[in-house]
């Protein structure tokens, strides 16, 4: 009778890291960690899948099914994080990108009239002759 046990403690170490990493993956910076501790819950998770190959996996199939999860949760959540800084950044990139174009643009039509002068040349405005 005691093959039919579920070797127990690895699939419950795997079980306690699992949840460790699905609580930890919400929290921004802090979900890199969880990530790592999903990783190792999901080579545990599998080990113990393994060793109980012919016995009961019910604790190993589940440590390996929420790291998996917290994985899924870190990347999710690091993609909306992401995108929340783009947004915030990008913004103010943007108003300065398209101020910079019009600028360049003004530049652009005060280049045909630009002229280069020797030094100790000196220089006559006429005034308002409407050409």
């Amino acid at each position: 009778m005691e093959k039919a046990k579920e070797k127990k403690v690895l699939g419950i170490i795997a079980l306690i890291i699992a949840i460790f990493a699905l609580i930890l993956s919400w929290v921004p910076i802090i979900n890199n960690i969880a990530a790592i501790f999903a990783v190792l819950g999901i080579i545990l998770g599998v080990i113990a899948l393994v060793i109980n190959r012919k016995n009961k996996k019910t604790i190993a199939l589940i440590a390996t099914i929420l790291s998996v999860l917290s994985i899924i949760v870190v990347l999710a959540t690091q993609g909306l994080y992401s995108k929340a800084i783009d947004d915030a950044t990008g913004k103010s990139d943007k108003n300065v990108t398209s101020t910079a174009s019009s600028t360049a643009s003004s530049e652009k039509k005060d280049d045909t009239t630009k002229k280069t002068f020797k030094l100790n040349e000196t220089v006559k405005q006429q005034k308002g002759t409407g050409n």
